[in-house]
């Protein structure tokens, strides 16, 4: 994940949670999460989306780990 300051941190992955979730939370922030490619189907044999290069996932940041917020699908950032 990168922070604000530009640093990378390696944090706990948590999975997804919506942007309503995230908003809830007490203390979350926002972070980018570098992620080469995902996929929003359970299951072995899926169908994967690749990120660009130039572009972050949108995280949320809590003590125990970060997780990726979706809306209708993985929200996607500018670098």
């Amino acid at each position: 994940m990168y922070l604000k300051n530009g640093d990378v941190q390696y944090v706990r992955w948590l999975g997804f949670i919506s942007v309503d979730e995230a908003k809830a939370l007490d203390g979350a922030r926002p972070v980018k999460l570098e992620v080469s490619r995902y996929t929003d189907e359970p299951g072995i044999g899926v169908n994967w989306i690749d990120v660009p290069s130039d572009r972050f996932v949108q995280g949320c940041l809590i003590e125990s780990g970060a997780f990726a917020v979706t809306s209708e699908s993985v929200r996607l950032l500018l670098s």
